[in-house]
């Protein structure tokens, strides 16, 4: 019973710092253009003239029609994703990885109505972008983390936050 105790104490300290987290990360300002943090190391980086809420939007876009959605692979022919994400992706398919949401628009089936990718937040040569979207049910956040290789913005994570 001792152990059971204990177990709950530390999940319920585990949620409150996620909670806490997530929290701070919404509840700043959105402003209308993506956002470049100050650091010491961005005076030599060239930013592309393609955005990461350009390639977010971009990729979207492209995932919304049917022909693309998972578990086909024609996300292997992208190159708005990191060889990286492609790989993990492609890994969770062959190995028929139980996945509670579809791990490109974060809904229950892959199938949504509408999204809106916000301004990114781009330090160095990593970015993330806040993307709000509506299936059928329900609407829901998520997060598109980017790396700017060979010039170009590459979407190398999408953090889901399923609900519970």
């Amino acid at each position: 019973m001792e152990n059971k105790l204990w177990l709950f104490i530390g999940l319920l300290g585990a949620l409150l710092v996620i909670s806490i987290a997530f929290l701070q990360y919404f509840k700043g300002e959105r402003v209308a253009t993506d956002t470049l943090e100050e650091s010491t190391n961005t005076s030599t980086i060239s930013y592309p003239a393609i955005t990461p809420t350009d390639v977010v939007n971009a990729f979207l876009s492209w995932y919304k029609n049917e022909e693309n959605k998972l578990p086909k692979t024609s996300h292997e022919t992208i190159d708005s994703l990191t060889e990286d994400f492609k790989n993990q992706i492609t890994f969770l398919l062959k190995n028929k990885e139980t996945i509670g949401v579809d791990p490109f628009s974060c809904t229950k089936e892959g199938i949504f109505e509408n999204f809106t990718a916000h301004p990114a937040q781009i330090s160095g040569t990593k970015s993330t972008v806040v993307v709000d979207i509506q299936d059928k049910d329900d609407e829901n956040s998520f997060i598109v983390e980017l790396s700017l290789i060979e010039n170009a913005w590459k979407i190398n994570n999408i953090l889901c936050f399923v609900k519970g």
